[in-house]
């Protein structure tokens, strides 16, 4: 199996997996598909980005379950600062957002109730994400 095929796998099948999902959650699926598609995309070149580099170690056999852990929980992290940058401040030089007029405290406890916790939940589900990429990679490279 080559670089190229891992990350192609792992790409398509965390988009795909990802979008079931989020269209089984929702109440209102033709509503809610662009807006996956656009948070799904730039996730998904994100997984074949890494899943390529990544590929090169395994397939070497330098690899392991801690580097993939903490790779996934790295860029959950720098995804989730990323996403909400871009929220917060689309937001802010748009009309107007929850925060405009807002408190000190009001902002502190929006960011330490909120974004922080939202972000270590997402590179949480970046961690499990890789690793069980690492043991689909490791079945398909051994067979």
């Amino acid at each position: 199996m080559s670089k190229f095929g891992i990350s192609t796998i792992n790409s398509i099948s965390s988009f795909t997996i990802w979008l079931i999902v989020g269209l089984l959650i929702s109440s209102n699926w033709q509503g809610v598909l662009l807006s996956l598609i656009f948070v799904l995309l730039p996730i998904s070149c994100l997984v074949f980005w890494r899943s390529y580099v990544l590929s090169e170690l395994l397939l070497s056999g330098k690899a392991s379950l801690k580097l993939y852990a903490f790779d996934g929980f790295k860029w959950g992290i720098i995804f989730s600062c990323v996403f909400f940058t871009f929220t917060i401040s689309s937001k802010v030089m748009a009309a107007g957002s929850a925060l405009m007029g807002a408190s000190f405290n009001d902002i502190a406890f929006y960011v330490f109730m909120f974004a922080i916790p939202t972000t270590f939940v997402m590179g949480l589900v970046g961690m499990f994400h890789s690793m069980l990429f690492y043991g689909l990679n490791r079945m398909l490279i051994t067979s």
